[in-house]
């Protein structure tokens, strides 16, 4: 498929998930927006899923990238949160510059409405977790995370906080200035750090 194609089928595909989630969303009306033939879409897609799964997954390659810049085992306890606090500093930063990936937030959060659309996001949400306890093992071998609680207790005490504020964030982010989204940003980050923080540590 020709890029521009692509990319006009996939800014139609995030803003129609993002309007009515994953099972309402109306493969048809994708289609039409690009004046695509069903049988020409089965060319390149198996279903309503697998443009899903690729519209979501182009959106967010920038903050993916940007993920595998950090380099867990290379960690030390004096340059993990500063590595961290980089991260989403630049993150915050690309999310500005390339709104698709806010549409992505949106229509990722809007799916998880129903069943079809939960199942669906879980495929993304196993890669964070795996990715999350990476880093939370690299953390308590440094002594910068605590290790009296279960590592899937802290995974998902990470995933269930940073999902609440992300998707109140991607839901309210175009009324927000820069100054904002940071600050907000950085306090959603300032949380994990008291979670993670060892027993006695501020």
């Amino acid at each position: 498929m020709a890029p521009e194609k692509r990319e006009r089928l996939f800014q139609a595909a995030r803003d129609e998930f993002a309007a009515r989630g994953f099972s309402h969303a109306s493969l048809n009306r994708i289609i039409g927006a690009v004046g695509m033939s069903k049988s020409s879409f089965y060319h390149y897609f198996q279903d309503k899923a697998d443009l899903f799964r690729q519209t979501f997954s182009d959106a967010m390659s920038p903050v993916v990238a940007l993920q595998r810049t950090i380099e867990i085992d290379t960690l030390s306890a004096p340059s993990l949160w500063p590595t961290l606090i980089e991260a989403l500093t630049l993150g915050m930063q690309i999310a500005r510059d390339k709104p698709e990936i806010i549409t992505a937030g949106r229509m990722f959060y809007k799916s998880r409405e129903d069943p079809e659309g939960a199942a669906l996001t879980a495929e993304f949400l196993g890669v964070s977790s795996a990715w999350m306890s990476r880093l939370i093992k690299r953390g308590q071998e440094v002594g910068v995370f605590r290790d009296d609680l279960p590592d899937d207790l802290l995974i998902e005490l990470l995933m269930s906080m940073g999902m609440t504020m992300d998707s109140w964030m991607v839901s309210r982010w175009d009324d927000l200035d820069a100054a904002e989204q940071t600050k907000l940003g950085l306090a959603g980050f300032d949380i994990a750090r008291k979670i993670l923080a060892p027993p006695g540590d501020g």
